[in-house]
């Protein structure tokens, strides 16, 4: 169910204040205030102490509310009252009156109830506008639900898929994704996925609130909808077949199979006070493997393989003994997944009290063997399976004091738990092939076969508590709150990655022989075992001195405390200077300021008494500290290489002094693998088992954003449009970066041939046949290998501007469109460690590689009334890349080296002058562009710019379930995933493709290295003559085009019965006065709303003339008498029912005036519209427009209005 964005905003309690006085402005002892909840229905009540004020707290907050005051000699009053712009209080102050005059209201946050996208609060929750909801509607049926997709629907926000069983992130702003955390109803929980079904709201938040911390970029923020005292009770399903979907040969090697299974159930355990609410989700799914033994030829040379090279490969390995499949493993890879969400919420029986619990859940599964399109270089052996188990409680009390002081307390538990396990246990091998392709190109691809590498068990758990306590002044213009926050975090991961070995070698000729050039492992298991201690305290203050103005301003104190330590190795403090024993424990201050300010008055008409359009437009901004805080795993690798006996220890041979086992020897004597070099442990410099140490430098801090906005919403070009302007700037201080204190950086030689790059190793030091280097004689310390210090000392530059724009909509139109489009610039600082040309020390800045331009758009279209069509998507420009040397050839025992972009025209060597003249002709336009001007040095970081994307796109084509004949309250719906490939398919065909709808992996990998010539000093390096590309034919990474079916069906009541039913129960089976004939005739208009009324109502603001005023009410006064004529025998019949009455009989009669005051209003609508101007029509508020709307009548007519099967809507 897509919840409305402006419904439960926030997980908070929803506080309404106000005054009551009369007419001589002397405070109304003892009136009596109802609160009904605009879409729950949930009741309470509350009276006015001796200064006349009362207080109504709802402990899950909706966030709209009519509000109705009585008080004995008095008129009574109903109002609505509604927050805009995240407003801390609600405040609704009246003066009543005791004549026939109307009574003086002020209300501090009102407006409309609207639909999703008709204000700025559909998109910013937050006083400041950073905030911004989320929602699925242009994911693909199978990503719903995902929290990280989700946010990265929003334009300037990137996705970052996970992998090895780990839940994707998105990067905000350009950051990593570390720097985000997820929570849920405001406590950090982790949760990464919920049902697609789940009555929620989801938040991406960045706003000044100083409630919300512990990140640097943002939070996505779920907030789980309390039940209502309406049922809902629904089942959907979606399924996929390998028959509805198409793609190029490559792309159906990896075709899959779907089903999924959801629902949704929640309703009142007992009215307006305790209530449920659940969700849940189930798929499985199974996807073919094209791995090295089941690849067809076209997936080879998509994937740079040439067929007959996988094919001598695969009789190499069954001639040696090698295992190609492992048992449990087929040609297919199912995959389990299951998740639930869901609540309880209970209350005091005490109508006014703010005494209330409230009990969250969580869970989730995930189980299965690999997916994906790029298996074609690996034998399915070297593969693995992963499974994953995740959930959580909460428990909330909120509770209201007289004194005007709110308290909200949490308490909850999380845990999961990650494993990882290869499908063969034996040490695995690489290969470099060099393959020449059908198309003439030649390329180098790692190739891999054995064992898998990665053993891991991860089990974290989690125990927090938080507390928020408000005071609210007797005026309500301040609302000031303490926020404590404690939180323990625990971290036990045992991992053996690589704990069998791996060889590499550098042809198929090499493995054949045997000669492996290099062989690593890790010689025992590595156990991280961590703790951590998180706390903060703030406080704030929430200061609105007019109603048009808030002010959110406050102090955020963010501490943590590391409970397990690095043991301290006195060989590392002797050597370097630094202990290693050092965690970054710190205690972080963050002070921000966030403001609000309406302005104007919406230029709607009211369609009920009490209702206010809100205001003209919004102006938010403000300015802030965001500091990151990390869990334990921040000091795993500090606790796990320490040096010392125990901890990690890794064992890595070069050349000549990589030891020879047979293969077949290996699988039949697991003790046979290596654990020393065939040289010995340290013989020469291509022998290394010295231990590695992970510390942290002295001013270690965790990542920090300094953050400001501003942003303008509202309507524009006299309320046709609505735009929604948005600008950000960002420091981003102590990012993260690693510093080898023990490589000694003094060159020992330069490549002449390569711009005088530096090399810290000897020329010997180097093996001449595969051109790996042995890192040892760079060391400054003979005892250590690597002695990697993190850092925090670098920052970087975000700026940000983000602009929404679509029609203002106040009618069902047959054609709606929105669009989104977000700049960004990055700038940020890096060193030679991370990109290495010169001395890795070095500071340089930068542009980084997020891409700069992002557009979003949707466009709706109804076909007669029958089919409704939704295509979103996205554009965006490339992302930027680096050409790099595949391997070290600096010496500074990294991967890291950008490479040197060699003149075909001078360079000595004549195959790699001729492979690079053949890149700069026949490559990728990216790539030739990037080259060509980079010719004769190294190349830029970042100097390479991909295509633009038109990923993400989506076609939804749902049906009006009246119109095909389908069971009521069922609705059917395709989504084609990718139609923009679908084009490519049908306009280039599959030997054609432009690549149109897909995201390419960019190869950035320029030069392979070969060898090294000692005489001359230069590398021997093959070029990769898919630099750069994003040819489809050159990737086996596809989007694929896939048809999904998507069933639901609604099994509760209808709505409009179940709010009869409660209003027929009153007096019989639950509390309250039973309603008279006359009451019960007084409730026609909630079922049967009368438009020509409402709109008489408004003649003066809609300019109504006199034809449209005398037509109008013609039409009004045959309406009111049809409806007289069909309800009042049924309201005789309902207010004479005993306490156990027929249902079945009272619904039947609703249903019947239903159909026929609907029918007429059916016939009668097209004419009022017909009646209205353009400007007319643009001044309703969408409840008056959708009662005049042929297309929503008829969902009214059948009872499915108002539900979530209302899909025009």
């Amino acid at each position: 169910m897509a919840v409305p964005a402006t419904l439960w905003a926030q997980q908070t309690a929803d506080v309404i204040r106000g005054r009551v006085s009369g007419p001589d402005s002397l405070p109304i002892v003892g009136a009596q205030i109802t609160a009904v909840s605009y879409f729950g229905g949930i009741t309470k009540t509350a009276r006015t102490d001796k200064n006349g004020r009362y207080s109504i707290t709802y402990p899950n907050g909706e966030g709209d509310y009519w509000l109705s005051f009585a008080a004995i000699g008095f008129q009574p009053r109903r109002f609505e009252i509604k927050r805009v712009a995240d407003e801390e209080v609600l405040l609704a102050d009246i003066r009543l009156s005791n004549t026939q005059t109307l009574a003086t209201v002020r209300v501090a946050a009102s407006g409309p109830a609207q639909p999703p996208g008709r204000s700025d609060a559909a998109n910013q929750s937050d006083v400041s506008g950073a905030d911004r909801f989320m929602g699925s509607g242009l994911l693909s049926p199978e990503q719903a639900g995902n929290l990280a997709a989700m946010a990265a629907t929003s334009p300037g926000i990137q996705l970052i898929p996970g992998i090895d069983g780990n839940p994707d992130r998105f990067s905000i702003f350009g950051l990593d994704g570390a720097q985000n955390n997820s929570a849920l109803n405001g406590q950090q929980n982790g949760i990464s996925n919920i049902p697609r079904d789940a009555a929620v709201s989801t938040q991406m938040r960045a706003g000044y609130d100083v409630a919300n911390g512990g990140f640097s970029g943002a939070q996505v923020n779920v907030s789980t909808q309390s039940g209502t005292n309406y049922f809902a009770r629904s089942l959907s399903g979606l399924f996929n077949a390998p028959q509805a979907q198409w793609n190029d040969r490559v792309g159906q090697a990896s075709q899959y199979s779907n089903v999924s299974v959801g629902g949704r159930f929640s309703g009142p355990i007992a009215m307006d006070r305790n209530f449920y609410n659940l969700s849940f989700q189930f798929d499985r799914r199974a996807q073919e493997l094209p791995t090295l033994l089941s690849s067809t030829p076209v997936v080879f040379q998509s994937a740079g393989i040439a067929s007959d090279s996988a094919a001598r490969l695969t009789g190499i390995l069954s001639r040696l003994g090698v295992p190609l499949s492992a048992s449990g493993l087929g040609r297919s890879s199912p995959r389990t997944t299951a998740s639930v969400l869901g609540s309880l919420d209970w209350a005091s029986k005490a109508p006014t009290s703010g005494n209330a619990f409230n009990l969250a859940y969580n869970l989730t599964y995930n189980s299965g063997g690999p997916q994906g399109t790029a298996l074609a270089s690996q034998t399915p052996a070297s593969l693995a399976s992963s499974t994953t188990a995740s959930g959580g409680l909460q428990l909330r009390h909120t509770n209201y004091f007289g004194s005007g002081v709110l308290t909200e307390s949490m308490f909850s538990a999380t845990a999961s738990q990650l494993t990882s396990d290869p499908y063969l246990a034996l040490p695995g091998g690489t290969v470099l092939v060099t393959s020449t392709l059908n198309d003439g190109t030649a390329t180098a691809r790692s190739l891999s076969f054995g064992g898998g590498a990665n053993a891991t068990s991860n089990r974290s758990a989690s125990v927090s508590a938080r507390n928020m306590l408000s005071w609210f002044s007797d005026n309500s213009k301040h609302r000031i709150k303490l926020i404590t926050e404690l939180r323990l975090d625990q971290n036990n991961t045992e991992q053996a990655f690589n704990l069998l070995g791996r060889y590499s070698y550098q042809s198929l000729a090499d493995l054949d022989a045997q000669l492996p050039s290099s062989f690593s492992r890790s010689l025992n298991p590595v156990r991280r075992n961590g703790s951590a201690l998180v706390g903060a305290i703030a406080v704030g203050d929430a200061w609105r001195p007019n109603q048009d103005l808030q002010v959110q301003y406050g102090v955020r104190i963010d501490g943590n405390r590391f409970l397990t330590t690095p043991n301290d190795n006195l060989l590392v403090l002797d050597a370097f200077d630094v202990s290693n024993a050092r965690v970054p424990n710190g205690v972080y201050v963050s002070p921000r300021l966030g403001f609000s300010w309406l302005y104007g008055k919406a230029p709607q008409i009211a369609y009920s008494g009490g209702f206010f359009p809100g205001p003209r437009a919004t102006i938010r901004g403000g300015i802030g500290v965001f500091q990151n805080m990390r869990g334990p795993d921040l000091v795993s690798g500090a606790i796990a290489n320490t040096g010392l006996a125990g901890s990690a220890q890794q064992l890595s041979c070069t050349g000549s002094a990589t030891p020879f086992v047979p293969w077949d020897a290996l699988q039949s004597n697991p003790g046979a693998i290596p654990t020393a070099c065939a040289d010995g442990t340290s013989g020469t410099v291509f022998s290394n088992a010295l231990p590695s140490v992970t510390l942290f430098g002295r001013n270690y801090a965790q990542e920090q954003s300094v953050r400001s906005n501003l942003s303008w919403s509202g309507a524009v070009l006299d309320n046709r449009f609505f735009l929604t302007a948005n600008g950000t700037y960002s420091f981003n201080r102590h990012q993260a970066d690693n510093v080898d204190l023990n490589l000694r950086t003094t060159p020992q030689f330069t490549l002449v041939s390569e711009g005088g790059r530096p090399v810290f190793v000897a020329p010997s030091s180097i093996d001449p046949r595969s051109g790996l280097l042995a890192v040892r004689d760079a060391r400054v310390s003979s005892a250590f290998n690597a002695v990697t210090q993190q850092r925090s000392d670098l920052h970087s530059h975000s700026q940000q501007l983000s602009v929404n724009f679509s029609p203002y909509y106040t009618t069902p139109r047959t054609f709606r469109w929105s669009f989104g489009y977000a700049f960004l610039r990055l700038n940020e600082q890096y060193r030679g460690f991370s990109s290495a040309i010169g001395d890795p020390r070095s500071i340089y800045a930068g542009l980084g590689a997020a891409p700069q331009h992002d557009i979003s758009y949707s466009l709706v279209y109804t076909l007669a009334n029958s089919v409704t069509f939704t295509w979103g998507g996205r554009v965006t420009s490339g992302q930027q890349f680096t050409p790099v040397v595949a391997g070290d050839v600096n010496g500074d025992g990294r991967s890291n080296d950008r490479a040197f972009v060699f003149d075909p025209a001078t360079v000595g060597d004549p195959v790699l002058a001729s492979s690079m003249q053949s890149l700069l002709s026949g490559g990728s336009s990216a790539a030739r562009e990037c080259l060509s001007r980079q010719i004769g040095r190294f190349a830029g970081r970042n100097s390479c710019s991909g295509p633009w994307t038109t990923g993400n796109t989506t076609l939804r084509i749902a049906f009006n379930p009246a119109r095909i004949r389908l069971p009521q309250r069922t609705t059917l719906s395709f989504t084609v995933s990718n139609p923009i490939g679908a084009a490519d398919l049908m306009l280039h065909g599959d030997r054609k493709l432009r690549g149109w709808g897909q995201a390419p992996f960019i190869d950035q990998s320029l030069l392979f290295v070969r060898g090294f010539d000692p005489g001359t000093q230069r590398f021997k390096y093959e070029v990769n003559q898919r630099f750069g590309s994003t040819r489809a034919a050159q990737t086996t990474s596809r989007t694929p085009v896939v048809l999904t079916m998507q069933m639901a069906i609604d099994l509760a009541p209808s709505r409009d019965w179940q709010n009869l039913r409660q209003q027929l129960d009153r007096g019989r089976n639950r509390g309250g006065v039973k309603m008279s004939e006359a009451q019960v005739r007084q409730i026609s208009g909630n079922f049967f709303p009368n438009a020509m009324s409402m709109l008489l109502q408004n003649m003066e603001e809609l300019h109504l003339d006199r034809r449209q005023a005398d037509s109008l009410a013609t039409m009004s006064r045959r309406f009111t008498k049809l409806v007289d004529s069909v309800w009042t025998p049924a309201a005789k019949y309902m207010a004479a029912l005993p306490k156990d009455y027929d249902h079945t009989e009272a619904r039947r009669r609703l249903i019947n005036a239903r159909e026929i005051a609907v029918g007429y209003l059916l016939e009668a609508a097209p004419n009022a519209k017909k009646m209205l101007t353009k400007g007319q029509l643009r001044m309703l508020p969408p409840y008056i427009a959708n009662i005049i709307e042929p297309r929503y009548l008829e969902l009214l007519k059948s009872g499915q209005a108002g539900s979530e099967f209302a899909f025009f809507f």
